[in-house]
């Protein structure tokens, strides 16, 4: 993602779901597209980053599609 893109907006300390643990790639991608004042929250699972939007827990997640080493995403 280019630092060039504009970060979508929310309120400082939002909580955004993703799978992978802390320091992941996909962690990198939530500051990339929330900026630094959000709180990441790791997911084990896709399924369990879904379950906490789904369950009103965190109210956002990002979701990788494809990944650079294995290619696309099938869960």
């Amino acid at each position: 993602m280019s630092s060039a893109r504009k970060r979508l907006r929310v309120p400082a300390g939002t909580a955004v779901a993703f799978q992978g643990e802390l320091g992941a790639f996909s962690q990198r991608a939530v500051y990339q597209i929330f900026g630094h004042n959000i709180r990441p929250t790791p997911c084990v699972t896709f399924d369990e980053a879904f379950e906490k939007v789904a369950r009103r827990k965190v109210p956002l997640a990002v979701i990788a599609i494809e990944n650079s080493l294995a290619g696309s995403i099938h869960q």
